[in-house]
């Protein structure tokens, strides 16, 4: 009898031990030689059983307000790393579908919209490099369209996002930059992020200056966009590219009154190429909220009224 009891109490433990295995393996995806002890077993399931609603609440709050979110509320959302990725594309993937349903014509009256303000940048924030193509995507649509989602926000801060995400895909950024489809002023503000790339990482400096030299002379371009370009290339001030930037002004390939000759020289001359580096998540939000940029009662400073005017005679 003594036998059969010892029998019978290891082939309990030998079965409970096999279920316990199997329940991990199917419910979390992984094996137990991932996992160093019970220990190790026990954090990583905590964080599948109890972080994971934590984060879709997080991301369900981003929904209902807009830039005087809780800047621990941004933190805890980063805190996740890659894992927040699919939650935030998601964002942006429900609002494309709402532009290609036509839900996206005129601006709300409620803070729903600023979604996607959340997840663009919080996405540039966590480095989530393979979400690019989706954010290109997204600014790739009409100004209308643009209009609703990121106001005045894409005439100066949007060059943040394909700088911080793009600066190993070079060659994606061109893509956007070359495709005369594409939204203006998000063509303009890829520009701006590949003069600052080019800036602050020497190495990447000769494929940029290669892809600037084709933008300049693409065929069939609207000069004031060229124009544009070049006033951008102002701050890198490079060498090599100034040649073919005074052969397009020599020939009538840009607007005069956006940039001439002379102000390119004044600016190798005079000037010093101006760096720029994106703001810390909350020192953005701190931006956002000082300039009023989604207020329903936001008025444009004069500057980006005149830009505004100037890219959509494009």
């Amino acid at each position: 009898m003594v036998a059969l009891s010892q029998v019978l109490f290891y082939v309990n433990f030998c079965l409970q031990n096999y279920l316990f295995r199997r329940i991990v393996t199917i419910n979390k995806g992984w094996s137990l030689g991932d996992n160093q002890g019970m220990e190790g077993l026990m954090k990583r399931g905590r964080k599948k059983t109890t972080e994971q609603p934590q984060l879709e609440s997080l991301v369900a709050e981003l929904r209902t307000i807009d830039c005087s979110i809780e800047r621990t509320k941004l933190d805890q959302v980063l805190s996740f790393g890659q894992d927040a990725v699919p939650c935030l594309e998601a964002l942006i993937a429900e609002a494309l579908e709402k532009t290609a349903c036509g839900g996206a014509s005129s601006r709300p009256r409620n803070t729903d919209w600023f979604v996607v303000v959340h997840a663009l940048y919080l996405l540039a924030h966590l480095g989530a490099e393979r979400s690019l193509s989706l954010v290109l995507k997204f600014l790739g649509q009409k100004q209308e369209v643009l209009d609703y989602w990121l106001h005045d926000l894409l005439n100066e801060d949007i060059w943040e996002l394909p700088y911080l995400l793009g600066s190993n895909q070079l060659g994606e950024l061109e893509t956007f930059v070359l495709n005369k489809q594409n939204n203006l002023y998000c063509r303009l503000a890829v520009c701006t992020a590949l003069v600052q790339i080019a800036l602050n990482d020497a190495a990447k400096q000769n494929q940029i200056r290669q892809i600037f030299a084709r933008v300049i002379e693409l065929e069939d371009e609207d000069p004031d966009f060229i124009g544009l370009v070049v006033s951008e290339l102002m701050d890198w001030q490079d060498a090599a590219l100034k040649p073919l930037i005074l052969s397009v002004l020599d020939r009538g390939g840009v607007w005069s009154g956006i940039i001439s000759a002379e102000d390119v020289e004044w600016c190798y001359e005079r000037s010093h190429p101006r760096k720029l580096q994106p703001l810390e998540l909350h020192a953005r939000y701190d931006y956002f909220g000082e300039h009023a940029y989604f207020s329903k009662d936001t008025k444009e400073a004069p500057e980006r009224i005149e830009l505004r005017k100037l890219l959509k005679s494009v």
